[in-house]
């Protein structure tokens, strides 16, 4: 689907070298609405409409027809609702094409694209889309989402796609992604003119980041698949990296070195732990190693209960229950009698032990409680007093 619309002059936000007036809107639609026409109607009455913010109402269900299309900032509060997407088949998100924020070293300034708390089933097309606009999201997040997709067709072949523009922050955590596997190329997109010093920053004082926490991704990409493509910021020193306790299945490979641009650095900071990289049921730990240095990536697979009927529960005895990876609602407790990393006739008696609390992280000094015990390839769980 091509969106085709024509920028209007940067003139016309600006008066004496400010913005004209944008007025911020709130919109809380009644449960069972359509969202779309609940927004458009609320814009209707602004001529020039700011930062929108959608109020759900907790825990209830509601359809969508068209894309939420803000030109400015947009959070959307979802307090654990549920959209259908079914009836529509552009981008959840799409930027709008006349922007009311203003224009900073050659990118639209968008403070933040927020989406929490949230379900999205059935979507057809990209998550989100800049329409082709150089915008510059400050900070675009998910948490606590969880997005079903039933992709026909993506713009710039991403579910996350920046066309023309790209986010200074890009987050998503405690979420679950999963697809259908033969549509979108890319998870997430920039434009490789897009980077943080040409967004107006200073790339002496400030970071470009990137962070996955807590995330289980299923079937997004198609088997040539690549996780990420922004090539302008390969290699630069300024890009930040936090990516821990994921879970990539069906999603490609060389998923660190994609997020990275192709490379990273040397000196970028990097915080990597107990992430989990498969694809068609192979374990691709291995590949993955030479970007994801933490050496706690996770090689057992997930054994998720129905990943075809969306449930993505993993086995009580693997790898990820034992560290508490993935999304959190398909988490349980670790059921340590058949650990999948343990191997019985293993000689550990002189390896270092080491202890974890029971999500997962490690604890120098335990004391009064409930650990797991790792020394080599034994694990158990002790109780030290």
């Amino acid at each position: 689907m091509k969106h085709q619309h024509l920028l209007l002059s940067t003139a016309f936000f600006l008066t004496f070298g400010s913005l004209s007036a944008a007025n911020d809107i709130v919109v809380s639609p009644a449960a069972g609405s359509d969202i779309a026409a609940a927004v458009s109607e609320a814009k209707a009455a602004h001529e020039t409409v700011g930062r929108i913010t959608v109020n759900l109402a907790p825990e209830a269900s509601y359809t969508i027809s068209a894309s939420i299309e803000p030109a400015a900032g947009l959070i959307i509060n979802g307090n654990g609702a549920t959209i259908d997407a079914s009836a529509l088949e552009a981008p959840f998100i799409l930027m709008s094409a006349t922007p009311s924020v203003e224009l900073l070293s050659d990118f639209y300034r968008v403070d933040s694209v927020a989406v929490s708390n949230l379900t999205v089933n059935n979507l057809k097309n990209s998550i989100f889309y800049d329409n082709n606009v150089k915008y510059c999201v400050v900070d675009l997040s998910f948490d606590n989402t969880t997005m079903s997709l039933s992709t026909t067709a993506v713009e710039n072949e991403a579910l996350i796609s920046f066309k023309a523009g790209g986010a200074k922050d890009f987050a998503v955590r405690n979420s679950t992604i999963c697809g259908n596997g033969d549509v979108a190329k890319y998870f997430i997109r920039y434009n490789n003119n897009a980077r943080l010093d040409r967004y107006g920053f200073d790339k002496e004082a400030d970071f470009q980041s990137m962070t996955y926490l807590d995330n289980t991704f299923y079937n997004l990409l198609k088997a040539d698949g690549q996780w990420g493509n922004y090539n302008g910021i390969a290699g630069m020193k300024y890009s930040k990296f936090d990516v821990q306790k994921n879970i990539w299945f069906d999603c490609g490979k060389d998923i660190i070195r994609r997020m990275a641009g192709g490379r990273f650095n040397g000196s970028n900071p990097m915080e990597f732990a107990y992430n989990t990289y498969f694809n068609d049921g192979e374990d691709l730990s291995a590949s993955e190693a030479g970007y994801d240095k933490s050496e706690t990536i996770l090689t057992s697979n997930p054994e998720f209960a129905d990943a075809a009927a969306g449930n993505f529960t993993i086995g009580a005895s693997t790898q990820q229950a034992q560290y508490q990876t993935g999304a959190p609602r398909w988490l349980v407790p670790y059921d340590g009698s058949q650990s999948a990393i343990e191997n019985i006739g293993t000689d550990n008696s002189d390896l270092p032990v080491e202890y974890f609390n029971l999500q997962g992280v490690r604890v120098d000094n335990p004391s009064n409680g409930l650990f797991i015990r790792r020394q080599g390839t034994e694990v158990r769980k002790v109780i030290i007093k």
